[in-house]
């Protein structure tokens, strides 16, 4: 019946968007994650930059 399609309809709209949310936060996760690593990297450069010039 259409009422039985609507809900349907609906549940799997529902399903899309909790989908589509729960891979956007993971992307989010995963980009803070490749920040963090790349700023400890960076943080690494400037430590040896400093030990360089202090030993010139």
């Amino acid at each position: 019946t259409q009422l039985k399609a609507q809900a349907a309809a609906e549940k799997s709209a529902r399903n899309q968007e909790r989908a589509r949310v729960r891979v956007d936060t993971e992307r989010r996760k995963q980009a803070e994650q490749e920040r963090e690593s790349l700023q400890e990297k960076i943080d690494g450069l400037e430590r040896s930059t400093q030990l360089i010039r202090q030993g010139l």
